[in-house]
Parts: C-alpha cells; sequence; structure tokens
C-alpha cells in the first residue's frame, strides 16, 4: 500500500488480474496514501491492462467528505465496492 515502485513491479507479472485496494486503509488503522497514489494507481492499472477494484465499503458514500473517497483525487476505478452505509444500517445490503 502506498508503494507505488512496488505495485509496478508486481504489475510487470502476466498472470496479474486485477488491483484490490481501499483507497483510504481502515482494517490496518486509519492510513491515507500520499497524495497522487490513487491517480498512479489508474494510470499504471491502465497501462498494464489491470483491472482496478476499489473497496469503498468503509469509506464510500460521502464518509470522507466525498460521494467516494477516490473522488478526492478525481480517479474512477474500473469496479467499485459499497457496502455497510447503503441502507443506513437497516438491512445487510452491499453493492459492486
Amino acid at each position: 500500500y502506498n508503494d507505488i515502485p512496488a505495485l509496478e513491479t508486481a504489475f510487470q507479472d502476466k498472470n496479474v488480474a486485477a488491483f484490490m485496494v481501499e483507497p483510504i486503509q481502515g482494517e490496518a488503522g486509519v492510513v491515507v496514501p500520499d497524495a497522487g497514489y490513487l491517480t498512479k494507481v489508474r494510470e499504471l492499472c491502465t497501462k498494464y491492462n489491470v483491472l482496478w477494484i476499489a473497496d469503498e465499503v468503509q469509506t464510500g458514500l460521502a464518509r470522507t467528505g466525498r460521494r467516494l473517497a477516490v473522488d478526492h483525487e478525481g480517479v474512477r476505478p474500473d469496479i467499485v465496492i459499497l457496502g455497510k452505509a447503503l441502507s443506513g444500517g437497516v438491512y445487510p445490503v452491499s453493492a459492486v
């Protein structure tokens, strides 16, 4: 996480099909990536034809001040995973 050179090295393996990441890590403590990290992730995923999956279960739906945490850098992942706040905690629901 937050290590672009390591990510690019990993993407050089032709068996890598997808990269799934929390835009702001919540399970390892609240870890906010360096400015530009998500933009570079988007660029590398495009360059190496790797599907980018953003796990926005904890950060999505305006929990960071924007609709999604990736919106802070103006980037678009290929897939977004949402949950928890989607139903206001009333009903167990998620979305891809």
